[in-house]
């Protein structure tokens, strides 16, 4: 059986690091956990300062967030930092992979503290290059002694693609912008949609129109620093759509919105 051993955290003894970590968990962790009781919200500090969480049993392991919470939270943001999370913390829910998933990697974490180098971190540790529906971590729970799998729902990438896309181009600065430098996740998500999606999914073809639409906005109030990445992304896109297969159905809603923008 693999065994994964807790990193090096002796970087959270360092008085300034411990400063800095003070500054976040009052801007981002506070309000997060506020509602929590005093022993409970101290035990979740304590973790946050020093990637030690006790009691885990008592504290809302098995819940389907706790993974995802535990991996947002940990001090160290590296690959080795969430397997070991992985590894000590996982394996107690069905759902808790895909709520990392969904909700945690695929979602915006600037509103949470992290900066683009670390969620690039984060995506690419956990994420394919290339769609898959099912996502398995890079190494084992300690529970089980093996990979958590979880599902990766082709609406819920193409949502949050949408959604921060839209974000970006509305000048919003709690948006990140890593999805304009992770485009073949969204590509193949889109070339993964077939017959069973678009009739079992109703709201799958105004996601997809609504994405294509975007290419198609008004890109001025976007910040200076995405700009040329935006433009990168959304020529990378559409030239994609128009010289890769794809099916019938996603190619008549690019059409559509080509004609309704075109004129």
């Amino acid at each position: 059986m693999i065994v994964i051993d807790k990193p090096d955290l002796s970087f959270t003894e360092d008085p300034k690091w411990i400063a800095e970590r003070e500054v976040l968990w009052d801007q981002y962790c506070e309000n997060q956990y506020s509602e929590l009781r005093k022993e409970k919200l101290r035990v979740r500090k304590v973790y946050f300062f020093t990637g030690v969480f006790e009691r885990p049993q008592d504290n809302g392991r098995g819940q389907s967030i706790f993974l995802k919470a535990r991996v947002n939270d940990f001090p160290l943001r590296r690959a080795e930092g969430w397997d070991y999370v992985v590894y000590m913390l996982g394996g107690f829910s069905n759902v808790e992979m895909t709520k990392l998933l969904v909700h945690q990697i695929l979602g915006s974490l600037i509103s949470l503290g992290w900066s683009l180098e670390e969620e690039l971190a984060l995506w690419d540790h956990f994420l394919p290059e290339t769609y898959e529906s099912i996502v398995r971590t890079p190494g084992p729970a300690k529970k089980h002694g093996l990979p958590l799998e979880g599902v990766l729902p082709i609406d819920s990438v193409i949502r949050q693609y949408l959604v921060n896309l839209k974000g970006l181009l509305s000048g919003y600065s709690d948006v990140s912008s890593k999805y304009l430098y992770r485009s073949k996740l969204l590509l193949s998500a889109l070339q993964s949609v077939d017959d069973i999606y678009l009739s079992q999914e109703n709201s799958l073809n105004s996601l997809i129109k609504s994405l294509f639409s975007v290419l198609y906005m008004n890109s001025d109030n976007i910040s200076d620093e995405y700009k040329i990445a935006f433009r990168k992304f959304t020529k990378n896109l559409a030239g994609s759509i128009e010289s890769t297969e794809f099916h019938a159905g996603v190619l008549n809603i690019w059409e559509e919105v080509k004609k309704e923008n075109d004129g």
